[in-house]
């Protein structure tokens, strides 16, 4: 059953799992258009415009002080942030996929709504699956029939 949820051993949320460490080498690679492996803010700016933003010079020295410092990246300094930033997306994806299961906001959810979830993902899980997964996830003894928000988490996350 565990096989249904992606595990990559990395201990990272699941968005950098699978993106992958070699790939926000790439696109750093990719960025530092001169080679030099720092980003310069003419590169952040033109990354900028690439992506449809408009800054001013000052905003984008802001924004590289918040990754580094406001003249230039390394490579380290940039994966860092972007892990940051990951984790920061995934959490609130996660919180609003809670939302979604979690109709009536109570303190837990069941296996059935376990279930329905999954099955507007297009993943059908019987019933005994949804009430398993639950099972391995409720970690209150004796078991309450449902997890809570920490461990719906634990649950949607990649292991070590």
């Amino acid at each position: 059953l565990k096989s249904r949820f992606p595990t990559a051993g990395t201990g990272r949320p699941a968005a950098m799992a699978a993106l992958g460490m070699e790939d926000m080498k790439a696109v750093f690679r990719r960025l530092d258009t001169n080679g030099d492996n720092k980003l310069t803010p003419d590169e952040v700016g033109q990354l900028m415009k690439n992506l449809g933003q408009t800054a001013t010079d000052q905003e984008i020295k802001d924004l590289m002080a918040e990754v580094g410092n406001e003249n230039e990246i390394s490579q380290d300094q940039f994966l860092k942030f972007m892990e940051k930033q990951l984790k920061l997306d995934l959490k609130e994806e996660l919180q609003e996929v809670w939302k979604l299961v979690n109709k009536g906001m109570k303190e837990m959810i069941t296996g059935a709504q376990l279930r329905e979830m999954m099955g507007r993902l297009g993943e059908d899980l019987t019933e005994e699956e949804a009430n398993e997964l639950v099972g391995q996830y409720d970690r209150d003894s004796p078991p309450k029939g449902g997890i809570n928000y920490e461990e719906f988490v634990s649950m949607l996350s990649v292991k070590t």
